[in-house]
């Protein structure tokens, strides 16, 4: 610069936070971000970088000596770094960093260069198996270490006897809900701060807890439910005008429910722990208490299916070889007396963090649902149109009266809920 400003400095961290920013709104549609017209004729979909001559925003440091920000909009889209004294990001906003600075390095993938700290193998990825995570260019100077999954389900067939017609309405394409989610951050959904609402701008790793990952809940069958709330209410106009128009609109051919699936899962040397552990997972609780979530709408209500652990089958390795064992089955049922559903589900329960069991619990009980189940929304506005609303109100309302969706302990009794706001 010339005529009395001065040269600021861009750090390669400024730079790296304008590319991630800008490479994942590409990854989501390729014309975005938006470059200024007309500078990048052609670009359909690469990489957006800056060029000499470049027209941008910037914010400056602390000290007025370096570049802090960068964009090619004066509304830019931030991220949740840890700053430096100086304001200049010292520790990027990712998923990893975040569970990093939960202090337990097993919550982080196995990848030696981005988590070198890891230093045990789980017992999920005992049990599931996993593939070390390496770049293609990178030099470990050893082979990637990856162990195989112990554990194999088989696809899930119609029971031979069912007392339901197959396809809900007689195979009709039903046109689904918008299957909208708040995104990331969203601090008030996806971050805890000891129980006080987390302001966007205050969001920095290390200073809130992550949530956890997300899980769906089940429909509310209530009084005054809605019979199809998974069935969309826009008219083709309404979804032309939804940002991305067709691209989240779906149709689908839906199951009944009632249909009664069979499936196995065959397993190779799973100590009783392990055992106990899978049986936890398959059934944490009898009867209706506990339903999963699987397949495509699950937001929308579609998806609740409950599993019953038919029997145990367990091979004796040993007696197979021996002259008795030769002319025996294969299988011996579940052994002896101990070896049970009920048994092994008890010793899983029992060696689980008291939060996490009762989150999964709570969550995955049905009757717990007293309340439609949709992305949060202004007062008047139909859950599929203009999901973002609700956060612009929530940011916008006195810190007294900021909603935070409240983590699930063990003395939790109820799933937390949030209120609808008025627009203002």
């Amino acid at each position: 610069f010339t005529g009395g400003f001065k040269r600021l400095e861009i750090p390669g961290s400024v730079l790296r936070r304008f590319y991630d920013l800008a490479d994942e709104r590409t990854a989501e549609d390729k014309t975005l971000p938006y470059e200024p017209r007309p500078t990048r004729p052609g670009r359909d979909g690469a990489p957006l970088r800056l060029e000499t001559g470049d027209l941008i925003y910037f914010d400056v440091t602390r000290d007025g000596k370096a570049v802090r920000e960068l964009s090619f909009s004066s509304i830019w889209r931030g991220r949740a770094d840890q700053l430096d004294a100086n304001g200049l990001p010292a520790t990027a906003g990712n998923t990893g960093n975040f569970f990093r600075a939960l202090g337990d390095p097993d919550l982080l993938p196995m990848a030696p260069e981005r988590t070198p700290e890891r230093a045990i193998v789980t017992i999920a990825e005992r049990m599931l198996g996993y593939v070390e995570d390496v770049p293609k260019d990178a030099d470990l100077g050893r082979p990637g270490r990856a162990m195989a999954s112990r554990l194999r389900f088989t696809d899930a067939k119609l029971a031979a006897v069912q007392t339901v017609e197959t396809w809900y309405k007689n195979g009709e394409l039903v046109p689904l809900r918008v299957l909208d989610s708040p995104k990331p951050p969203s601090p008030s959904f996806y971050f805890e701060n000891g129980g006080k609402p987390i302001a966007k701008p205050d969001l920095q790793v290390g200073t809130q807890r992550p949530q956890g990952r997300k899980m769906y809940l089940h429909p509310h069958r209530g009084a005054g439910s809605e019979p199809e709330p998974f069935r969309s209410k826009l008219t083709p106009a309404q979804v032309q005008q939804r940002p991305g128009g067709y691209k989240q609109y779906s149709e689908a051919q839906l199951l009944n429910s009632g249909l009664v699936y069979e499936f196995a899962v065959p397993f190779d040397n799973l100590s009783r722990t392990e055992l106990g552990l899978l049986v936890y997972a398959l059934t944490p609780a009898d009867g209706d208490a506990f339903w999963h979530k699987f397949g495509m709408g699950k937001a929308i209500g579609l998806g609740s299916v409950k599993i019953e652990v038919a029997g145990i089958d367990l091979v004796n390795r040993a007696a197979r070889y021996t002259v008795e064992g030769f002319s025996r089955g294969r299988y011996e049922g579940g052994g002896d007396a101990e070896v049970t559903v009920a048994a092994l589900r008890k010793e899983a329960r029992e060696r689980m963090d008291p939060d996490v069991r009762k989150a999964v619990e709570l969550i995955g009980d049905p009757g717990k649902v007293k309340f439609p189940v949709h992305v949060p929304s202004v007062r008047g506005a139909y859950p599929e149109l203009e999901t973002f609303k609700w956060f612009v109100e929530n940011d916008r309302s006195k810190p007294e009266e900021k909603q935070q969706l409240r983590p699930i302990r063990a003395n939790t009794t109820e799933l937390p809920t949030l209120k609808t706001w008025e627009e203002l």
